[in-house]
């Protein structure tokens, strides 16, 4: 995680729903919690408590040291830090094979064209490439949405680009050859591993 910036893009979108007065005060409450807590997940967790506080009722917590331990201690912190840890991993997972299974209705359909040989017809074929060209563009900027809000660095998002890249690459090479090579699709077992390096890596990266 950036710890540059240790505010989760959800944090800051509730933050600023609050009128000018409240949101003075969480900002002091905020940069207390920054100082003193080093996990940026558990700060994130804990300054979404104190928006939820600060909306329902008018406090201005005199003592910030009480305050930070009201939130620690008051709600269950730790067990919504597993709950959405395991709710990114669960959407990025879901992302991913959308993406894997999308994309390769892509690239067959590139392999089609470069062999001149469809699997219904030109135009139809064309039209489920295109659905699922936009349902892989989708899920990309969903998994872009996904890193952001969890302040993660775009290494899962690049290892599965550069799997689609080099599955396009792949059918191009086999759609041209005209030896046996055209015969198989090694595009598919290429974006598999894209998808499983790309949610291990992700894994790690939620575990700091």
């Amino acid at each position: 995680m950036n710890k540059k910036d240790p505010l989760f893009i959800s944090t800051m979108d509730k933050a600023k729903k609050l009128d000018r007065e409240k949101f003075n005060i969480y900002m002091t409450i905020q940069d207390y919690v920054l100082q003193h807590c080093d996990d940026d997940l558990k700060a994130n967790v804990m300054l979404s408590h104190a928006i939820d506080e600060l909306k329902e009722h008018n406090i201005s917590p005199s003592n910030l040291k009480t305050y930070y331990r009201h939130l620690e201690k008051d709600f269950p912190i730790k067990r919504e830090m597993k709950e959405e840890l395991h709710r990114s991993l669960n959407n990025m997972s879901v992302s991913l094979i959308w993406c894997t299974m999308s994309s390769f209705i892509v690239l067959m359909f590139i392999k089609e064209v470069v062999m001149q040989h469809y699997l219904i017809h030109l135009y139809v074929d064309s039209a489920i490439a295109i659905v699922a060209f936009y349902i892989m563009l989708h899920q990309i900027h969903i998994q872009l949405n996904i890193l952001n809000m969890n302040k993660m660095t775009k290494r899962p998002l690049i290892v599965m680009l550069v799997a689609i890249i080099a599955g396009v690459i792949v059918n191009i090479v086999a759609g041209l050859s005209n030896n046996g090579l055209a015969k198989f699709d090694f595009s598919f077992l290429i974006l598999v591993v894209g998808m499983l390096t790309s949610r291990s890596i992700f894994m790690k990266q939620a575990q700091k």
